[in-house]
């Protein structure tokens, strides 16, 4: 899907940020090692930013999801909703970081099911959860239930979503392009 409108804001830098920008751009770098296009852009609304990046240190320290289920699921959001820059970071992520299988993060590139069983009920689970805009079937549930998921990994999804809404609509009403390395990511 395309937008046809593309916001006009510019990127804030520690250079020309205001004091609370500037403190979160410095979070940014630390939690990073750099500032990403998408935190400098989301820091013209510093709640924005602030909210993404407490949500996600959240996120990755309380939720009941492996390194590996994490990155699964931060990769089914991104390819639900089109972000091929978030499903790119998040797959470099899953690949150096997180010591997700090569295996998997190609049959996810590859829109196929994932061989192991447990890991392919959270993706498809994920992607329900987009797709039926957090009305899954009973069935639905029961499948991903069937796994040995529990019902606060529902809400673990949930708060994923939550923060994929914020970076992957972030860089659609910028239509933020992908760099190089993203590009070469998603072709390789």
């Amino acid at each position: 899907m395309s937008m046809e409108y593309k916001m006009n804001l510019n990127p804030i830098s520690i250079e020309n940020a205001n004091e609370r920008q500037k403190r979160l751009l410095e979070q940014t770098k630390e939690t990073y090692r750099t500032i990403p296009k998408m935190q400098m852009l989301m820091a013209n609304v510093p709640s924005l930013l602030q909210s993404y990046l407490d949500g996600m240190a959240l996120f990755r320290k309380e939720v009941l999801f492996s390194p590996v289920e994490q990155e699964i699921i931060f990769m089914m959001i991104s390819y639900q909703n089109e972000c091929y820059s978030c499903l790119a970071s998040h797959g470099m992520i899953a690949e150096k970081i997180s010591k997700v299988p090569i295996e998997i993060i190609n049959e996810i590139k590859g829109k196929k099911a994932l061989a192991d069983k447990k890991l392919n009920a959270l993706a498809a689970f994920t992607s329900v959860i987009v797709s039926k805009k957090g009305f899954p079937s009973i069935q639905d549930i029961s499948n991903f239930l069937q796994a040995g998921y529990q019902e606060e990994h529902i809400l673990g999804i949930i708060h994923a979503l939550s923060l994929k809404i914020m970076s992957n609509y972030t860089n659609h009403i910028f239509q933020s392009e992908l760099n190089e390395i993203s590009k070469r990511w998603l072709s390789k």
